[in-house]
């Protein structure tokens, strides 16, 4: 289970091993949505098939609490029985002009894969993200 509300984010023990950051997203994007259409209809929810950015396929239930400012979702094996699915490597000719995640842990490509992506479509501009970060007294 996975709650969202105004500022408050609840996770079960057993959604923290199965969400990345990018899914937690994801449902963000659906509690948005939830919350928008739910208000003044307490009895609206959400059922969906999601494919997780880890490949496995979930079935997320979602309903609004707490008088409609937050969602809570509940999440099952999804058609494909919450097996992991294979996906295809991204390649700079299938990312051309639709957006792109590229997540990942350390030491794993992220970067390079930017990089080409970024050099198939002729646009470049490397940053550091962390210089974009400014300390406030």
């Amino acid at each position: 289970m996975v709650a969202y509300g105004d500022g408050v984010t609840l996770v079960s023990d057993r959604a923290a091993e199965l969400l990345e950051p990018f899914d937690h997203v994801r449902l963000r994007e659906l509690t948005t949505e939830l919350v928008g259409r739910g208000r003044g209809k307490p009895d609206i929810s959400l059922v969906q098939d999601l494919f997780l950015l880890s490949g496995r396929s979930v079935t997320v239930r979602g309903r609004p609490v707490d008088g409609g400012c937050g969602v809570l979702f509940e999440l099952a094996p999804g058609e494909a029985g919450g097996r992991e699915v294979r996906h295809r490597p991204m390649t700079p000719e299938l990312a051309r002009g639709i957006p792109v995640y590229i997540g990942g842990k350390p030491g794993t490509g992220r970067t390079t894969l930017a990089r080409s992506i970024a050099q198939a479509a002729g646009q470049v501009a490397v940053f550091d993200a962390a210089d974009l970060l400014t300390v406030i007294p």
